[in-house]
């Protein structure tokens, strides 16, 4: 659980934007204190040019772990990639070793893990 902290708290003193699918994800993210996201509303190319526009160099990619989610993280990391944006994927990485498969639920997982 640490690492996973520890994480967390690299990424926000670091304010690398993330990617995810909807607004409950933002509302769990946000609710662990992070403040930085882009959301699936918009066609993924669209998301890639305002990355673009504000020079944005690095971003982390937090999509589902479902078939969905999986499917949609590799079309936007290739698409990130094809603009020389680099994805941070170690909190995915991370997340992936924990039972969580929507975002969405990341804030009860954590605050449960830390009660025990």
């Amino acid at each position: 659980m640490q690492p996973l902290l520890d994480l967390f708290k690299q990424v926000q003193e670091q304010q690398i934007p993330i990617i995810v699918e909807g607004k409950n994800d933002v509302k769990a993210l946000k609710a662990l204190g992070f403040e930085f996201f882009y959301t699936l509303r918009k066609p993924i190319y669209k998301i890639i040019e305002e990355l673009n526009k504000q020079n944005i160099k690095q971003v982390i990619i937090l999509t589902d772990f479902d078939v969905k989610g999986k499917e949609l993280y590799k079309k936007i990391k290739s698409e990130c990639s094809q603009r020389g944006i680099q994805i941070f994927t170690k909190l995915r990485t991370e997340l992936r070793k924990t039972k969580i498969v929507h975002i969405e639920g990341l804030d009860t997982m954590i605050k449960n893990k830390i009660k025990q």
